[in-house]
């Protein structure tokens, strides 16, 4: 079997008549295909050349297309790069669907999506700041293009019926960005903040990005091409600093769900891919830009660039907080389950100087 044209970071699948076992091959060089066993009695994975032959176990990605007879033992189906198993965020014909997408974060993602020649549905509960945003969208890529709902992420069948509506219109989305959040300043009462708060903190941070996921998902399986969630997360849920427990236990459960969501998706061997974006000092709403503090533009590029490198944690830096220093919190944080030390120790007195000393050090390898 010659693999002379072949692109040596191609996804090649073989089917091994004799053995009964469907291979899937990860890499192509020197005409030999390296490939892994993904089904069949044998479960054994092998090296095959062209004469057949086979050697040592390697493993490789698992993808299984239609397969096209090419000789009586070996069929092989078509060769793709990597790159047709990963999707874009932002890609012209595309579909975005963008809840939260009326101000800051969303906004800027709307923008990029329609500069990019996709068709854009906002969704927000703001109706102003939505009819204002959907006026300037449909005036650069056409009103045909732009699909503008004032939906309750927290409403299940409110969501069920926008998707149906998305789905009936243009087909299923190819970005799904469950970005709508809700924050309110924490109060005096710390863990006893009122129940209100708690109820919709967490009806729209966590239950809204699994409304989005429920009712659009299914049609973008079905459509069985490349395309991406993206949940709109925080650091708060990552190194829960004292003062809004509300919302950052509402970002910490969405990080979970979201690694689980990525992780289902994955061992499904599907074409839709999940991200968690966790901004930095960003300038959103109607604040005032201050020094340190990214604009929304800003973490849209920087998210764009991490799904398309096929990122699954996108950790946003900002002006006055490298990645380097979040990294430091995090393990600092993770550290506390290992050594056995007082919860959230990076802000207990006894451990001040410890942690001082440790943002200084340079991280460990991993």
């Amino acid at each position: 079997m010659s693999t002379d044209k072949l692109d040596q970071h191609a996804f090649v699948f073989v089917c091994d008549m004799h053995d009964e076992a469907v291979f899937v091959a990860t890499n192509v060089e020197d005409n030999t295909i390296v490939a892994n066993e993904i089904g069949g009695p044998k479960g054994k994975s092998r090296y095959f050349s062209q004469n057949g032959k086979s050697s040592s176990p390697f493993r490789g990605h698992q993808r299984l297309p239609k397969l096209i007879p090419l000789g009586r033992l070996w069929f092989m189906v078509q060769a793709a790069s990597k790159e047709d198993f990963m999707a874009e965020a932002f890609s012209s014909g595309g579909i975005a669907v963008i809840t939260g997408g009326a101000s800051g974060i969303g906004r800027a993602a709307v923008r990029r999506a329609a500069a990019a020649g996709m068709r854009v549905a906002i969704i927000d509960v703001n109706p102003q700041k939505l009819a204002v945003l959907r006026a300037e969208i449909g005036q650069a890529i056409g009103a045909d293009n732009v699909l503008a709902e004032i939906v309750d992420v927290a409403e299940f069948a409110a969501m069920e019926a926008l998707a149906g509506v998305v789905e009936a219109r243009w087909g299923s989305p190819t970005l799904l960005m469950n970005n709508a959040a809700a924050f309110v300043t924490g109060g005096d009462g710390g863990i006893l903040d009122p129940n209100d708060n708690w109820q919709r903190l967490l009806a729209v941070n966590v239950l809204g990005p699994i409304n989005g996921v429920q009712a659009f998902l299914p049609g973008m399986l079905a459509a069985g091409r490349p395309a991406a969630i993206v949940n709109t997360g925080s650091k708060q849920g990552l190194t829960n600093p004292p003062g809004n427990p509300a919302y950052n236990t509402s970002k910490a459960a969405l990080n979970a769900y979201t690694q689980n969501l990525a992780r289902d998706l994955r061992e499904r061997g599907t074409k839709v891919s999940a991200h968690l974006l966790i901004p930095g000092w960003t300038t959103t709403g109607d604040a005032e830009h201050r020094p340190g503090a990214w604009r929304p533009e800003q973490v849209v590029d920087y998210m764009a660039a991490a799904i398309a490198a096929d990122k699954f944690f996108i950790l946003c830096p900002d002006d006055e907080t490298p990645n380097a220093v979040d990294h430091k919190r995090i393990l600092w944080n993770a550290f506390d389950i290992i050594l056995d030390r007082p919860a959230l120790s990076r802000w207990h007195q006894d451990y001040k100087e410890a942690f001082a000393a440790f943002m200084g050090k340079d991280l460990p390898d991993a």
